[in-house]
């Protein structure tokens, strides 16, 4: 396999090289790596999305109800 020094000093015959043996093993890996580490960060992201949602859905009734209240009561002009 064709080193990025060959390629920087001798370009021509770097090309030449990849020409005569092209693989696609290089980039197949690479591509699977990507899709590795991108779906692990999509299952990371909606475990604590779902988490955060979770804590937010539980109370959010009782913090309206109770501000409405508060509100209400501590208002002067109403009854």
């Amino acid at each position: 396999m064709p080193s990025v020094l060959s390629l920087l000093t001798d370009p021509d015959e770097f090309f030449r090289r990849q020409g005569s043996d092209p693989s696609l093993k290089g980039p197949l890996v690479v591509i699977l790596a990507v899709v590795a580490v991108d779906v692990v960060a999509a299952v990371l992201q909606s475990r604590f999305t779902s988490q955060l949602f979770e804590g937010v859905g539980a109370g959010a009734g009782s913090w309206r109800s109770s501000r409405r209240s508060r509100t209400c009561s501590s208002s002067p002009g109403r009854s």
